[in-house]
């Protein structure tokens, strides 16, 4: 079973631990129904500023936590069925310029079926055994005029090691694999 203690590790680092937040922060996820910065810090008790400096600019790394989960979930993962990994991309309508990735493209969410949009998508795994999943990976999709445009990337404060371009597919096969790599298939 998951415990967020188990995950403490990877939001210390030399000078500051942010594990409260990470705890806060996951509360708030579970709690609150619209799950964004404002209302999880309403629905917490937590300070707004603080919540959204440990999310977008506090040194831990989101990666190591996906990499920690998926391996635990390929381990407790009932094995008496066949497991598989599930990808598929999704967005989400945006206003604004200012989101990272957003910008006039295809969106696939429940509202805008087959349209294109303002909008950010991203490609997702789920490991699945046909009875129990869970989501092990996401990979954001920047469009060519995002990874084009340093001055929005800095602005954004997206890593120059994650500024080139990759098509949708080039960010599952990334997916795949960085789960062979992480998992007990």
């Amino acid at each position: 079973m998951f415990h967020i203690a188990d995950y403490q590790q990877h939001f210390i680092n030399r000078t500051k631990n942010n594990f409260i937040k990470a705890e806060t922060y996951i509360k708030g996820i579970v709690k609150s129904e619209l799950r964004n910065i404002g209302r999880i810090s309403e629905d917490t008790g937590a300070d707004d500023h603080q919540m959204q400096h440990f999310i977008t600019e506090s040194n831990w790394e989101a990666r190591k936590v996906i990499n920690q989960v998926a391996t635990e979930v390929s381990t407790i993962l009932p094995k008496r069925k066949l497991t598989g990994l599930i990808i598929d991309e999704s967005g989400r309508v945006k206003k604004g310029d200012k989101s990272v990735g957003v910008g006039w493209q295809y969106c696939g969410n429940v509202g805008n079926v087959g349209k294109i949009s303002n909008s950010q998508v991203a490609v997702f795994a789920c490991l699945s055994n046909g009875d129990f999943a869970s989501m092990v990976d996401d990979r954001l999709y920047l469009s060519k005029d995002w990874c084009d445009d340093p001055d929005r990337c800095d602005e954004a404060g997206i890593p120059k090691e994650s500024r080139g371009f990759k098509t949708k597919l080039e960010l599952a096969v990334d997916i795949i694999h960085q789960q062979v790599a992480n998992t007990n298939y």
